[in-house]
C-alpha cells in the first residue's frame, strides 16, 4: 500500500487519456526507467569520447573558459 497524490494521479491520467491508475503508474515507471537508460548511455558515450581524447579536460577544468 502506498500513498499517492490523488490530484497528481488524476491529472496525469487525464493528460495520458487514461482512467486507469495502474496504466498511469506503469507509464510513469517506464518513463523513469527509460530516462535512466538514456542517461547511462550518454555517460558511456562521454566516457568513450574522453578515452579517445575527444574531450579536452584541461580546457574544461579552466574556469576562465566557462563563459566563452
Amino acid at each position: 500500500m502506498i500513498d499517492l497524490d490523488g490530484d497528481l494521479l488524476a491529472g496525469a491520467g487525464e493528460a495520458l487519456g487514461s482512467s486507469s491508475q495502474q496504466e498511469v503508474i506503469d507509464w510513469a515507471l517506464r518513463q523513469a526507467l527509460a530516462a535512466c537508460e538514456r542517461r547511462k548511455g550518454a555517460l558511456r558515450r562521454l566516457r568513450a569520447m574522453a578515452a579517445d581524447g575527444a574531450i579536452d579536460s584541461e580546457f574544461l577544468s579552466d574556469k576562465r573558459n566557462y563563459r566563452r
